[in-house]
């Protein structure tokens, strides 16, 4: 049932799902072909970011015009908790895709800039956080509602290069500070991946609660 539900949204926007995964393959190439300090965790946090604004407000807009078709699905074997795991495992298989992706690129051009764990985790923590906010949201107020949010991430994301040049001087300030800079890079990364799984696990479980209640 739940690969079910996930099909269905991939055929509602199967129209852009070709264009969108073609601009988002260029982002890794181009971040990684630039001659900065840019490395592959700050490409996948913007690569992620542009896939949710094109392909997870794709879903959510073809979603939004037609309001009953959630109520037809509660009116067949699919539970409502069903449906919101189903959006929860699109957007963290979303993820993955851009991270292996953009890891395979970076490899290949740029070896040199592949982030570390404690990097990599950062990224994800980012998303991960980004997401768990997000979705709730859109769940309780729909994606008309919602578009403002992403809005303002996008400009943010949008500064490119010099938004990750000032945020990586921000964190080797962090970074040596006298306790953060004596931790080790591998329990950093570890206890980052570990806050962004119980993130996205409490996200969940507050959209199904809120879905559940949520008149159709």
């Amino acid at each position: 049932l739940m690969l079910n539900l996930i099909k269905k949204d991939i055929l509602i926007i199967k129209r852009i799902l070709l264009m969108s995964c073609f601009v988002l393959t260029f982002v890794p190439f181009f971040f990684a072909f630039m001659n900065s300090h840019i490395e592959s965790g700050f490409s996948f946090l913007f690569m992620s970011v542009l896939a949710i604004s094109i392909i997870g407000q794709a879903i959510s807009s073809e979603e939004a015009r037609f309001p009953e078709a959630y109520a037809v699905l509660c009116a067949t074997p699919y539970r409502r908790r069903s449906i919101v795991c189903a959006k929860y495992i699109e957007f963290l298989a979303l993820f993955c895709g851009c991270f292996v992706i953009n890891g395979i690129v970076f490899r290949l051009i740029a070896p040199i800039k592949v982030s570390g764990l404690k990097e990599s985790a950062c990224a994800w923590f980012l998303i991960v956080l980004l997401t768990s906010f997000y979705l709730p949201l859109e769940i309780k107020y729909g994606a008309k509602q919602t578009k403002w949010f992403f809005a303002s991430i996008i400009i943010l994301a949008s500064s490119g290069a010099l938004f990750a040049l000032r945020t990586a001087s921000g964190f080797s300030r962090f970074a040596d500070f006298p306790t953060i800079g004596t931790l080790s890079p591998i329990f950093i990364g570890i206890t980052l991946i570990v806050l962004s799984v119980i993130s996205y696990l409490i996200s969940l479980r507050l959209s199904i609660k809120i879905f559940i209640k949520k008149d159709l």
